[in-house]
């Protein structure tokens, strides 16, 4: 892995710990305002929206890169 690719996957990785800690906090804010069986409702929904949606553009994503005209989307080999 190149030193690029690294410094991606990391600032990606912290990126993404930010943002659940984020969440956490809001859930936690938001359960002991209004009380858990919503929150817990609202959390359940929003998963499965985000499972949805990373299934959808996941597959979207898949098909592009492997039916894609090599002059749209070039392909990266060896990096």
């Amino acid at each position: 892995m190149s030193g690029a690719a690294l410094t991606v996957l990391i600032t990606t990785f912290l990126a993404s710990t930010v943002e659940a800690v984020e969440m956490v906090t809001i859930v936690v804010g938001v359960g002991a305002t209004r009380g858990w069986r919503s929150t817990w409702l609202g959390v359940a929904a929003g998963l499965v929206i985000l499972v949805v949606v990373v299934a959808v553009f996941g597959l979207a994503l898949i098909l592009v890169m492997r039916f894609r005209p090599e002059g749209i989307v070039p392909a990266r080999r060896g990096v």
